[in-house]
């Protein structure tokens, strides 16, 4: 799956997160949380960069003319900023652009397609991601039921940030166009709404107000959204449990170290199969080249199934101009691609 990218007025922003992948085994908040006798219920807001004072408007190499789709990753980096300074009281190091690139290359075979949240934190607990030559690892992570709001808040406010899962409709980003860092809302429109319309996208969450929404960080600057976004369009959220001690945890660690022995001696999941939609071409001349991320389609078929994502499609033909189109496949649904090349070349006139 390719990245989709999308240039606002001012810069460019990038989505590289893949749909979320489900496995069974992954450990949820609710078994391993403490009794709700231990600690006090969370107050109604809570913001954990402006309680550390935490400045995340960093991009992590997610934005900008350099940019790339680590958005994944770019959370992982803002939930150690926040997670350093909650620990230890000081101002978290800050990783370097080649680190980051370094990393995300790494995990990705050294293309610009993406990450899979399970694979990454996987990965950010088993080897750990580095931050001026020092790695830096997570304990564990534990799954929220981002529908059960009381959940959610809980799990915010005592782990401090979380990590979080979009698929963001297209009416997301109309707002976020329109320039006016207004909040992320339905719109009422079921096409504009439709979760993943847009693409997907990975972002850490630090702060909440209970009465109205959620609150994440994306592309160096504070995004809120309403419950009702927040129950359509989150396709997953984690606790991440950091390596060190932390104060007031609401996680029981006995029964967290007894969840993570089990996971080490049980057979992995039967693969959930990978959700696909259809793609139509309609291509003038008919002899153009089509590749998709690169990738020559062999046989030039007209249609064809491919797993739901964010693909960039190329017709090329000697004699005409190239032209690329960035789509979006939805799970279950034909995207119609058209290419009308025109000729190349210079025009003479008499």
């Amino acid at each position: 799956m390719g990245t989709k990218r999308v240039k606002d007025k001012m810069n460019k922003i990038f989505l590289g997160k893949q749909p979320a992948v489900v496995d069974s085994r992954t450990i949820t908040y609710a078994s391993v949380r403490k009794s709700f006798t231990v600690l006090p219920p969370p107050p109604v807001a809570f913001d954990a960069e402006a309680a550390y004072s935490v400045d995340n408007s960093e991009g992590f190499m997610n934005t900008g003319a350099k940019g790339v789709g680590d958005c994944v990753l770019a959370a992982g980096y803002h939930w150690l900023m926040v997670a350093n300074k909650w620990e230890t009281g000081q101002p978290s190091p800050v990783p370097t652009d080649a680190e980051i690139l370094a990393t995300y290359y790494g995990l990705t075979g050294g293309k610009d397609n993406g990450l899979v949240e399970l694979d990454f934190l996987n990965y950010f607990r088993q080897t750990g991601i580095p931050i001026q030559g020092k790695l830096y690892k997570i304990y564990a992570f534990v799954s929220i039921d981002w529908k059960n709001h009381d959940e959610l808040v809980d799990a915010m406010y005592y782990m401090k940030n979380l990590f979080v899962g979009l698929a963001l409709p297209q009416s997301a980003l109309n707002i976020w166009n329109a320039g006016k860092q207004a909040p992320w809302v339905l719109s009422g429109n079921p096409k504009d709404d439709k979760p993943g319309s847009w693409g997907y996208h990975g972002v850490y969450n630090p702060f909440y107000l209970t009465p109205y929404g959620l609150g994440f960080n994306t592309w160096g600057q504070r995004q809120l959204a309403d419950w009702p976004w927040v129950d359509a369009c989150v396709d997953e959220i984690f606790a991440l449990v950091p390596a060190a001690n932390i104060p007031n945890s609401p996680i029981d660690q006995i029964l967290l170290d007894q969840q993570l022995a089990s996971i080490v001696t049980s057979p992995p999941p039967t693969p959930v199969p990978t959700p696909s939609g259809t793609i139509k071409l309609v291509v003038t001349p008919s002899n153009a080249v089509i590749s998709i991320n690169g990738q020559t389609i062999p046989g030039q078929p007209p249609v064809f199934d491919i797993a739901a994502g964010q693909y960039t499609i190329t017709a090329a033909v000697k004699g005409y101009k190239t032209q690329k189109q960035t789509v979006n496949v939805l799970a279950g649904d034909t995207t119609l691609v058209t290419f009308n090349l025109r000729k190349s070349g210079l025009c003479v006139f008499n």
